[in-house]
């Protein structure tokens, strides 16, 4: 599914009305304040829920440098741990971690949900996650922005029912594996 059309889909479910040539152009809508606007914005803060919860962590060996350690792709980091086994303080910028002093460490992160691209495909940090995970979190985070709790709470327990799967696989992966997954809440 295309974001474009997650967002039409979104839109017709709150009864929003819009005008339909927006879903035909190439680029993402820009007015923040209107209703299709504040729909992209619900959308965004749901993709950045899914992705904080339920994608998979990577973790890799890098050399800080004055410094500071390139990450490889936009992610949150979550733990940054020296050549010794200790955790250490860090910074996380835009692209690179500040740690306090150079050295080998192993950083562990969380990938982001990746930029929209209007008419580009919705990409899931779980391949066998579908689409209405985010159809369904979205219109639970619109109502969210919109103060309308009774609906906001209605699509919210829809939303745990669609993501319940994945939290039980999400559980037993734990327990095998002895991890502990960082996540942050929302919703």
């Amino acid at each position: 599914m295309k974001v474009n059309q997650v967002i039409k889909t979104c839109c017709d479910i709150c009864d929003i009305p819009y005008d339909s040539t927006i879903f035909d152009e190439q680029t993402v809508p820009t007015d923040s304040t209107s209703e299709v606007g504040k729909m992209l914005i619900a959308y965004h803060l749901c993709m950045d829920g899914i992705y904080s919860k339920y994608a998979s962590p990577v973790t890799f060996t890098a050399t800080a440098v004055d410094r500071e350690i390139e990450l490889p792709e936009a992610c949150k980091a979550v733990k940054v741990v020296d050549q010794h086994g200790n955790e250490v303080a860090f910074m996380q910028l835009d692209y690179d971690l500040r740690v306090m002093e150079d050295g080998v460490y192993t950083v562990t992160y969380l990938p982001v949900a990746p930029d929209i691209y209007w008419q580009g495909l919705v990409m899931l940090p779980k391949p066998n996650m579908p689409p209405t995970v985010v159809v369904v979190g979205t219109v639970a985070t619109y109502y969210a922005i919109q103060a309308d709790n009774a609906r906001y709470q209605s699509w919210s327990q829809v939303f745990e029912q669609t993501t319940q799967p994945f939290e039980q696989k999400i559980e037993q992966s734990e327990l095998s594996h002895g991890g502990n997954m960082p996540t942050s809440s929302w919703l």
